[in-house]
């Protein structure tokens, strides 16, 4: 589940500009760091999810991954902002 949590959180982070241009054939260095932070959030929300909703396997199974996917936004936004490069 763990793995799961991660890859919602890295791929709940769209590349730089991703609603002005198509992707960049090369990334900015900065960018991989943003999608391990985005990762970890991506875990952190799946788990924080899966405390607080409890019940149904197949329903906290869907929600946990909901919250991974905001939990990787979420962090990931804030490691942008943190390293000082704008996503948009």
């Amino acid at each position: 589940m763990y793995g799961l949590f991660a890859l919602f959180g890295w791929c709940g982070t769209p590349y730089p500009g991703w609603w002005r241009h198509p992707p960049h054939p090369d990334p900015e260095p900065w960018w991989f760091i943003v999608k391990i932070i985005s990762a970890v959030g991506g875990v952190a929300g799946g788990l924080a999810v899966q405390r607080i909703v409890g019940g149904d396997a197949s329903f906290v199974t869907i929600a946990s991954f909901a919250g991974a996917f905001a939990g990787g936004r979420l962090l990931g936004d804030l490691g942008s902002a943190v390293l000082g490069k704008s996503r948009a």
